[in-house]
């Protein structure tokens, strides 16, 4: 759909006026080009027409960040924190610029804002576990917004207790758009992305998946903690701290009340599966031999978490053809040989016969809610782990998922069967 469409059916679209406060995020392919960045400010436009209150934020431009991160890997293979802050964050602060001259070329009036003008205030954990808080002063923006003004924001950024810019992660752009919803108050965050919302099992590799008209922030937690790329986990914790209701939907189709994915609190949700997920590049250390006792797991694990490593799952299983136990400790590709060198160190007293590191794993998640209540929840996962081949296999479940870590190159057909058992391929 052209710009230039979408602008003239959002002018003769006959809507009723409402007056509420609504934060706007706009993700990289949704300003990724001037054509789209005149799409986006034609949907703000919409907003302002309806007589509602509207900040916006912004992404960089699709590419744009990596394409800075480049840079900086090409002169250093590890920069500087603050230098590579500075660079990575740039992005935003093009696109706030350029999306405000888009609404100020349709006649609004707009400003932009980087996080330090505002400002977003970072805290960094110091203990190396990656560990983020922020607050942002709603005051700049109520002033700009009642003077007739609508703030565009640089996502993804702040400054910290220096006054030095910092970044949010990955994503971090969403945890903006939801700090700055509940610093206003806004009746409503809406994320704009290049997808109609929240599905059942990633469109492009599932061809039955199907569009969730809402689901709880809880089960969105559990999407985004499990490799979906709709919402970045922090702005989930957020919004469902903070109670802010969130919408995702896409900036690419016309606009409806209807449209997209509305997050929710928990109410009365009876056990159901809502959806399947999975992450790649995933890894297992295998300890042989070795039984360890609480104290020498928390030991371990305590010194993984110092490194900013996390262990997605930790078990302890009887090799029968060895017959002796193994520990086994999943964790991302990226930091296994790291979390192999600081086991070694973090227990000396831990006794094993050998380590070994496997890579080329996937984690596989079946989420929902309920999923404790009713054993009945494994079956068609066990039945579709074994229409793949997988005969040895640990199925690990809390009250919002079944997951297993699985060789990776079946990971899309075991998704479509998982889909397929579970009846999502019938949803409505």
């Amino acid at each position: 759909m052209s710009a230039r469409y979408q602008a003239s059916h959002l002018e003769n679209s006959s809507v009723e006026k409402s007056s509420k406060t609504i934060v706007m995020k706009f993700g990289g392919t949704s300003v990724g080009n001037i054509d789209r960045l005149r799409a986006s400010a034609a949907l703000i436009k919409r907003e302002v027409a309806l007589g509602n209150k509207v900040a916006v934020v912004v992404s960089a431009m699709a590419g744009k960040t990596n394409e800075l991160i480049r840079h900086c890997l090409e002169l250093s293979e590890e920069p500087d924190t603050q230098e590579y802050d500075a660079v990575i964050s740039a992005g935003e602060q093009i696109s706030s610029g350029l999306l405000a001259l888009a609404l100020q070329n349709q006649g609004l009036k707009a400003r932009s804002f980087q996080g330090w003008q505002i400002p977003i205030t970072v805290q960094h954990a110091q203990d190396n576990t990656h560990g983020i808080s922020f607050t942002v002063d709603p005051v700049p923006l109520k002033k700009i917004m009642a003077s007739g003004y609508i703030p565009v924001i640089a996502g993804f950024q702040g400054v910290d207790s220096k006054g030095r810019i910092t970044t949010l992660g990955r994503g971090g752009s969403d945890a903006t758009a939801v700090a700055v919803a509940s610093a206003l108050g806004a009746d409503q965050c809406d994320i704009y992305t290049d997808v109609e919302g929240v599905y059942s099992g990633d469109p492009r590799l599932i061809e039955k998946a199907k569009l969730l008209p809402q689901i709880t922030f809880e089960e969105m937690l559990e999407f985004s903690l499990n490799g979906a790329k709709v919402l970045q986990p922090l702005s989930v914790s957020m919004a469902m701290q903070e109670n802010v209701p969130v919408r995702v939907l896409s900036a690419f189709v016309p606009p409806s009340l209807e449209a997209g994915t509305k997050i929710i609190q928990k109410k009365e949700v009876l056990a159901r599966v809502v959806g399947v997920s999975s992450a790649i590049d995933k890894a297992v250390i295998t300890l042989s031999g070795c039984s360890p006792s609480r104290e020498e797991e928390k030991a371990v694990l305590m010194g993984l978490k110092a490194q900013g490593i996390e262990v997605e799952a930790s078990l302890v299983e009887v090799v029968e053809k060895e017959d002796e136990n193994a520990w086994n400790l999943f964790v991302k590709k990226e930091d296994a040989f790291t979390a192999g060198e600081v086991i070694c160190h973090a227990s000396e007293a831990l006794s094993y016969r050998t380590m070994e590191i496997s890579t080329g794993l996937s984690k596989v998640a079946v989420i929902g809610h309920g999923i404790l209540e009713d054993k009945n929840f494994l079956d068609p996962f066990v039945e579709a782990l074994k229409d793949n081949q997988i005969t040895s296999f640990t199925l690990l479940r809390d009250d919002l998922k079944i997951f297993a870590f699985t060789p990776q190159e079946i990971t899309r057909e075991l998704l479509c069967c998982l889909h397929y058992a579970y009846g999502l391929d019938k949803q409505e």
